[in-house]
């Protein structure tokens, strides 16, 4: 089977996804003149805590409504992927990168600044970081000496290819919004059209009983 050319991946827990997640996409299909874009929900992660952990197929359904919601073209290039579930487990970077190897010549992988710091210590580090090109967001005032520093051992060290995504700050997260729901409060301008209604028609978190 011939491969495609390339893909960008938005890997993450998108518990639940909100509009800050979105315009990333965006801004990496436009600065980088992507072709596709996969926005995809692990599985489970090692580093984080399951409270709270919207079941995987609830978190898959809200990508989906919020990319079907977008104006073309945005709406053939970006698209929500099952991969990372499907696999199932905990999900592993690496897995990612290898499994889309297999159908794509060139990956570009897009983290944030903070994974940037630490993605070295990442499971199998040292075989998936010189297999993709890293964009990593680059919001104001998030790039200093410790970024250059970072930049330049992962570049030396595991033949990284790293580039700057520029995009903008966002005052809210997954974790507030979460919050925000438990507390009563409305959250439908922090994410995109047709999420909050998932949310509320399937009682996402919210306590128990």
């Amino acid at each position: 089977m011939k491969k495609a050319d390339e893909v960008a991946v938005l890997g993450g827990s998108f518990n639940p996804i909100h509009k800050g997640h979105i315009e990333l996409a965006v801004r990496a299909v436009e600065q980088f003149d992507l072709s596709k874009l996969l926005i995809m929900p692990v599985s489970g992660t090692y580093y984080k805590s399951e409270d709270m952990l919207a079941p995987a197929q609830d978190r898959l359904n809200m990508v989906r409504e919020a990319v079907r919601f977008l104006d073309r073209p945005l709406r053939d290039i970006i698209e929500a992927s099952s991969l990372d579930i499907d696999r199932g487990g905990t999900t592993y970077t690496y897995d990612t990168i290898n499994d889309l190897l297999r159908e794509y010549k060139k990956i570009y992988f897009i983290i944030g600044m903070d994974s940037l710091m630490y993605i070295h210590t990442w499971v199998k580090a040292e075989e998936f970081l010189p297999k993709c090109i890293l964009l990593v967001a680059d919001r104001a005032g998030e790039y200093d000496k410790d970024t250059t520093e970072q930049i330049n051992f992962l570049k030396e060290r595991y033949a990284a290819n790293i580039h700057m995504l520029k995009t903008q700050v966002h005052p809210y997260s997954s974790s507030l919004i979460r919050e925000r729901i438990l507390a009563g409060k409305y959250v439908g301008d922090y994410l995109p059209p047709g999420v909050y209604d998932y949310i509320k028609e399937h009682g996402l978190y919210k306590v128990a009983g």
